[in-house]
């Protein structure tokens, strides 16, 4: 695997063009949104979406996990943000084997609340 051939996922991190979709999580009983979960999407310098296996697996052969990590979480908060009629509680996802740390994953993510 070369860099070469994986530049769109590079850029894609690198460039901040991770997109955020709201996964609604409703209450059972109710049916009420209770929450969203934060699903993470990337898109290439042409806008095309890539796919997220191929995401996930070329950032870890390049080591780039952490940096996509902490990109996923910076966004989905950044987006939740923007949403005018977001109820309820956010759930973000996040890549445990990355956390080397957890006072730095936390940090970073309260930083950007």
């Amino acid at each position: 695997m070369t860099l070469f051939h994986n530049l769109d996922i590079v850029e894609a991190v690198k460039n901040n063009r991770i997109h955020t979709l709201f996964q609604p999580i409703l209450e059972c009983k109710s049916l009420e949104v209770y929450g969203h979960e934060a699903l993470s999407r990337a898109t290439d310098d042409k806008g095309q979406p890539i796919l997220l296996s191929r995401l996930f697996d070329v950032s870890k052969k390049l080591d780039m996990m952490y940096n996509l990590d902490r990109q996923c979480r910076l966004a989905c908060i950044t987006n939740a943000a923007k949403q005018t009629a977001f109820r309820g509680k956010l759930f973000i996802n996040f890549i445990p084997t990355v956390i080397y740390d957890p006072n730095v994953c936390l940090r970073t993510t309260h930083e950007a609340v």
